[in-house]
């Protein structure tokens, strides 16, 4: 998650060089911009010190913002779009005000309304192509094609989660009535990718296990349900990816994958759902595609439930999210 006051220059997908770069350029074009405006030349040095300036400053309300940007992480479609836009319009206040003294000394004017309406302009029109580039390079569609339904309703079963402790094992019913406890994860197995639901070696029950932490599956309940209630598992093979990346699934067919990166999010049928902006990066975990056509997935802290054609939501629970057992 980042938060600068001019939020064009810290691009989640620049490197420290390009970054560095980015703010000469801004500079350069702001100074070309005063240079019409004013139909004298400018020089850019001044305004490139103003960018750099805003991004130390940026970097420090970084850390002041992390807090407040928490709650996102546990609720992002319902919460993500409004600290988005209000984030948008702070930065931008702040980009203004940060760079008025450097924008009067380059002009050679004084603190007074005059230099302030030049950098509000100047900072107005390249916040916004900055923006334009930072929304090319991530995505808001999971906070603006998304929507939240606290009736969605799907298949009867449980979702089983890793809770936020991260040693809890918990499942859900997936309308999101009742929680129950699992199991705990000792402090001896470390880490771990996800919790899944396997084929017993009889391959008419299932069993639950975590996954990733070794070469070896660690089964925490050896019996949970009939082997008909869990997702196939294509060939013993994950479906797509990593552990944490994989697709299970109840439909052959599924067309669903997570992406490794934020801006990748949760693809559905070729449609992209995403939370990575210059402010916030949530990212897609985990997804379970239900014989509905519904999918389960893990996004930030929240467990998800998405209908992709009317493209609703309900936050089920929170936590990882790992896989789901239908009702027998």
């Amino acid at each position: 998650m980042i938060l600068l006051a001019n939020a064009g220059t810290p691009l989640m997908w620049a490197g420290m060089f390009t970054l560095l770069a980015g703010n000469v350029y801004l500079g350069g074009i702001e100074a070309w911009l005063l240079s019409k405006f004013l139909k004298r030349p400018i020089k850019p040095d001044k305004l490139i010190l103003a960018n750099y300036f805003s991004m130390i400053v940026g970097y420090v309300l970084l850390t002041l913002a992390n807090p407040l940007l928490e709650p996102v992480q546990h609720d992002p479609i319902r919460l993500g779009l409004g600290v988005f836009l209000g984030l948008m319009a702070i930065a931008w206040v702040l980009t203004i005000l940060l760079e008025w003294p450097f924008v009067a000394k380059a002009t050679e004017q004084k603190l007074n309304l005059s230099s302030l309406l030049l950098s509000l302009i100047v900072q107005s029109i390249t916040y916004v192509g900055m923006n334009l580039i930072a929304l090319v390079l991530g995505s808001v569609s999971a906070i603006t094609l998304l929507h939240t339904n606290l009736n969605l309703s799907t298949v009867p079963g449980w979702v089983y989660t890793v809770g936020p402790d991260m040693r809890t094992v918990y499942r859900t019913r997936l309308d999101g009535s009742k929680t129950e406890f699992v199991a705990e994860i000792r402090e001896e197995i470390g880490s771990f990718d996800r919790i899944y639901l396997r084929h017993s070696p009889d391959k008419r029950t299932a069993r639950l296990v975590l996954a990733g932490s070794g070469e070896t599956d660690i089964v925490l309940q050896e019996r949970v349900g009939d082997s008909k209630q869990i997702a196939p598992d294509w060939n013993g093979q994950v479906a797509s990816g990593t552990i944490r990346l994989s697709t299970r699934s109840f439909i052959k067919d599924q067309r669903v994958s997570a992406g490794f990166w934020a801006y990748e999010g949760l693809t559905v049928k070729g449609n992209r759902f995403a939370l990575e902006t210059p402010f916030l990066s949530v990212l897609a975990r985990s997804p379970i595609v239900l014989p509905d056509g519904k999918t389960v997935f893990q996004f930030g802290k929240a467990v998800i439930l998405l209908d992709p054609v009317t493209r609703g939501t309900r936050k089920i629970t929170e936590g990882l999210s790992g896989d789901v057992l239908l009702d027998p």
